[in-house]
């Protein structure tokens, strides 16, 4: 997985493994819960690819 977060609340992931690439953007410049909303963000995009289980 390669990564990068932005300054004014830009970031991006690749996951070549699940062939997923996101952008995050928001616009919060040096925000501390930054980094807490980037983690969810993650969560939320792998919880919503996974299939359930029938």
């Amino acid at each position: 997985t390669l990564a990068w977060g932005g300054m004014g609340g830009t970031w991006f992931w690749i996951d070549p493994e699940n062939d997923l690439v996101f952008v995050g953007l928001i616009q919060r410049l040096a925000d501390p819960i930054s980094g807490e909303f980037r983690a969810k963000a993650r969560t939320f995009t792998y919880t919503a690819l996974t299939r359930p289980e029938l």
